[in-house]
């Protein structure tokens, strides 16, 4: 519908009861007239009007009851537009484009009995006792003059208008009765903090309830109470289910608290702020929240609500995420950066559970313990790694991050050979079900990397690293390796050898540190040390020479000359010693500082 500002239009939508209007010849008529538009395009207004009732006296003048609201500058020109009217039962309203349009002289915009001065009972029947119809006029007309709508009594001439449609929708009666309707008289009734009613009654077995403009009015059957449930904190009421929910009925009205409010109900309490809205808390959840100083606080307010699983539930709080474990009863906050990463690892779904402890404050960071694992926050790479299983029970014994291994860098990782690793700031656990959980470190674990890990020679280690004279060694499915610090190396030290160096106390023997790896030799081999070495042999095993006899078999040509291998350890006696060798005996005179053989 459109007029340019140079013509009026006068477009008109009304219901009308069947009665007949107030004339000279009727005394007094129930009219029930709803006015849904009256649209003047020339005045630039949109005007809606309640007729109720009339009547006529002896002189014949006619006395109307009904009101008006009016919209003025609508900008109606050259535009569509909507109305709609709506008729709940209790009260009448009018809106243009979705907005309420207010009575005339008021900003009052609900046309209910006391707006029109008759008793609300009387307004009710008028507006409930009639068949309705719908009738729209449209007309065009110059604009300083006006053209009166039709006669609505006859039948309009036919003719075709620009409408897009009329929809009409049944409404419940929202007019209040029973014990809420003595409840909401008792406090001023529309006049009151409640206002005019917005739904129809509801009841059960257990009580009724009843939405009014300033909150929904609950009536208790089993304590005869009613309390108001209003604003964010109804929000979340009726979104969880209202009086069906597992919340029940309130128990109390609305609190003002620090920051918000808060209400209780049967079984558990709604608080509302106007950051986090309205969320539900109950049960296990709840009294932890409660010792925790509600939302005063290091959890704040809850930003959501409690999602429930089959073996316990969780919720979202400002200060983090409540975990509550059916199984254990206990209840723990997983926050931060390790709640992140506890929720990239499906939470208790994952596979570590539920937390079983709370997160622990440490200098670089911060751990948490749950279930089957222990997750850790390094406060310099802002990362998180899980550490479990035989890993986190050697970590454990190395004193978690604060031990020598520093903060995990990696997640656990499964090798080829059936073990499983896991890397640290200062060095690995590797675990394998033949040589359990060991930890490598510095130059042995460089050693050990550059020779295969797991999969060379060495296999896995078998023993934790030990502090020695001049090192540290460390024993490994396939040897022992030592590291000479002086020499800033590791060699490897295993087999026959092994078994002589063993013999001979290791680096607490007069060898000392291994300062050569095994080296080959036709028959057997040999390895240096810091003050000797050990020759192996199938025939002769393993044995160890030094000073001025290994020299003598030095220049004899070592293995390969007509001594051959040793085939005993140095021996004192009287005034020297001796050595046993496949080709001879070799004795060193201490006097004479000589050696013959």
């Amino acid at each position: 519908m459109a007029s340019d500002k140079g013509s009026g239009m006068h477009f008109a939508a009304w219901m009308n009861n069947t009665q007949p209007y107030c004339d000279k010849n009727i005394s007094s008529s129930d009219i029930a007239e709803i006015d849904t538009m009256e649209l003047y395009s020339a005045k630039n207004k949109d005007t809606h009007t309640t007729h109720v009732s009339c009547s006529t006296n002896d002189s014949g003048k006619i006395t109307k009851v009904r009101d008006s609201h009016t919209l003025k500058k609508a900008d109606v020109y050259g535009k569509w537009h909507t109305f709609k009217a709506v008729w709940d039962g209790y009260a009448v309203e009018y809106f243009f484009d979705g907005k309420a349009v207010p009575e005339s002289s008021t900003s009052q915009t609900k046309t209910t009995g006391e707006t029109v001065g008759l008793p609300q009972r009387r307004f009710q029947d008028v507006l409930n006792n009639y068949k309705w119809r719908v009738i729209i006029d449209n007309r065009v007309f110059p604009k300083n003059s006006f053209q009166k709508p039709p006669d609505d009594t006859k039948v309009f001439k036919r003719r075709v208008d620009t409408v897009d449609y009329v929809r009409m929708k049944k409404l419940t009666s929202v007019s209040p009765a029973g014990v809420i309707k003595h409840y909401w008289e008792a406090n001023g009734a529309e006049d009151g903090s409640l206002g005019y009613p917005k739904g129809a009654l509801e009841t059960s077995d257990e009580g009724e309830w009843q939405a009014f403009e300033g909150g929904t009015v609950f009536w208790n059957k089993r304590t005869g109470k009613f309390f108001v449930v209003k604003g964010g904190a109804l929000n979340e009421y009726v979104a969880i289910g209202g009086v069906k929910s597992s919340a029940g009925f309130p128990t109390s009205n609305e609190r003002k608290i620090s920051g918000g409010v808060s209400q209780s109900f049967e079984h558990g309490q709604i608080h509302w702020s106007a950051k986090t809205h309205g969320h539900f808390t109950s049960g296990g959840i709840q009294k932890y929240w409660q010792k925790n100083k509600w939302q005063d606080g290091r959890l704040g307010y809850p930003v959501g609500d409690e999602v429930v699983y089959g073996d316990g539930s969780s919720q979202e709080f400002e200060g983090g995420r409540v975990f509550l474990n059916k199984e254990t009863g206990s209840t723990y906050t997983v926050k931060g950066g390790i709640g992140t990463s506890y929720a990239a690892r499906k939470g208790q779904e994952g596979d570590l559970g539920y937390p079983s402890a709370e997160e622990l404050s440490v200098k670089g960071g911060a751990s948490q313990k749950f279930e089957h694992g222990t997750l850790f926050w390094n406060s310099k790479t802002h990362k998180v790694f899980a550490v479990s299983g035989e890993i986190r029970t050697k970590y454990a014994s190395l004193k978690w991050e604060q031990g020598l291994l520093g903060f995990p860098t990696s997640e656990q990782r499964s090798l080829k050979t059936g073990g499983v690793s896991q890397s640290f700031e200062k060095g690995q656990i590797h675990w394998s079900e033949s040589s359990k959980a060991h930890y490598t470190t510095g130059g042995i674990k460089t050693y050990w990397s550059k020779n295969g890990w797991e999969n060379g020679a060495l296999g896995y280690p078998t023993g934790d690293e030990i502090k020695v004279a001049g090192g540290a060694s460390q024993t490994f499915q396939g040897g022992i390796v030592f590291w000479n610090s002086k020499r800033g190396k590791a060699f490897l030290v295993l087999g026959g050898v092994r078994n002589a160096y063993r013999a001979l106390r290791y680096e607490r023997g007069f060898l000392g540190l291994p300062v050569s790896e095994e080296r080959s030799l036709e028959g057997g081999v040999s390895q240096s040390f810091e003050k000797g070495q050990i020759h192996w042999s199938a025939e002769t095993h393993g044995h160890a020479t030094h000073g001025a006899i290994q020299n003598y078999w030095a220049k004899s040509g070592w293995e390969k000359g007509w001594l051959g291998y040793p085939t005993s350890e140095e021996t004192s006696v009287s005034n020297g010693a001796k050595q046993t060798f496949q080709g001879g005996t070799l004795t060193w005179n201490s006097k004479t500082r000589k050696v013959t053989g």
